[in-house]
């Protein structure tokens, strides 16, 4: 049997300020690194934060617990904001493919 050879499509995060015209400067970070997990993006508000599935997910064992990390962006000086964070956790499960039924 094989397994999933092509990973779903990612999603963007939308990054901004309750204050519209007020550009704020971020920066973000994923604790623990993980080699399955893809962000990239602006650093500046309004913004959005490409997050995909690197290839090494097609890799991943399968698990009975899923495969854990944090997307963390926090808000960068000079910006009155500095130093606040949001945190999105973030998970893969991976799961072993059916029994096949011959």
């Amino acid at each position: 049997m094989t397994g999933a050879n092509v990973s779903p499509a990612g999603d963007n995060v939308t990054v901004r300020s309750s204050a519209v015209q007020q550009v704020l400067n971020y920066s973000y970070t994923v604790t623990p690194a993980v080699p399955w997990l893809n962000v990239s993006g602006g650093t500046a508000t309004p913004g959005s934060l490409a997050v995909t599935l690197a290839s090494a997910a097609l890799t991943q064992a399968a698990s009975t617990s899923p495969y854990t990390t944090t997307l963390t962006v926090t808000c960068a000086a000079p910006s009155p904001c500095a130093g606040h964070t949001q945190s999105i956790n973030i998970s893969l499960t991976v799961s072993a493919p059916p029994r096949n039924s011959q």
